[in-house]
């Protein structure tokens, strides 16, 4: 089983949820405390890093 890892909160804590249209607006504006994922500063590095990719691109994804 893999251990959780606990990821800091840095200054620039939000910049992986830059770009993406009106979707990357929705995504920064939804109440993710409310959400079983919590806030994003509180979010894996590599979930953080594939929001930024997926915002980044210029074709449609998702995250399964």
């Amino acid at each position: 089983m893999a251990s959780e890892i606990e990821v800091q909160p840095s200054n620039d804590t939000l910049t992986f949820m830059q770009g993406g249209g009106q979707a990357g607006q929705l995504i920064r504006t939804f109440a993710w405390e409310s959400s079983p994922l919590g806030k994003p500063e509180t979010w894996p590095q590599t979930l953080q890093m594939l929001v930024s990719i997926v915002l980044g691109a210029k074709q449609a994804m998702f995250i399964a």
